[in-house]
């Protein structure tokens, strides 16, 4: 599953019309949404509905996930499910080119349980490192 979200990702980045600005400076242009990681049940629901109703969005619903593709950025963000165990939780993941290796940029919020959360994000990379290995690709994970 996590290995099909990192393809998709990496499709979005190449199949959907964006600058190279777009991709190359989503680290640096990211805006945080909030402060600090850890937010409230109702900022994150407020993120939630701001994300997925964005113009430019594509949303894509799972068992334990909702996931917004937001093609101006090159990015999607990862909505927990009240089945996911660090729910209420957002990431964002955007591919960043530098230097020719490419990157994938991981921030997020939790409203929830913070170990969960952790594991979740320790899990996303791991499938990040997997996936870019299986591809044959170097970079940061």
């Amino acid at each position: 599953m996590r290995n099909m979200m990192l393809l998709a990702l990496l499709l979005a980045a190449v199949l959907i019309p964006c600058s190279e600005d777009a991709i190359g400076g989503a680290l640096r242009e990211e805006a945080r949404r909030f402060p600090g990681a850890r937010i409230t049940k109702q900022q994150w629901q407020t993120f939630f509905d701001e994300m997925r109703h964005r113009r430019d969005a594509m949303v894509v619903r799972e068992a334990s996930l909702t996931r917004v593709f937001v093609s101006r950025e090159a990015a999607v963000y990862l909505f927990t499910a009240k089945s996911h165990p660090a729910h209420p939780a957002a990431v964002r993941r955007a591919l960043v080119s530098h230097h020719g290796k490419l990157y994938v940029h991981t921030s997020g919020y939790y409203a929830g349980d913070r170990e969960a959360f952790r594991v979740w994000l320790g899990r996303l990379g791991e499938g990040d490192r997997y996936t870019l290995m299986q591809a044959g690709m170097r970079g940061s994970y």
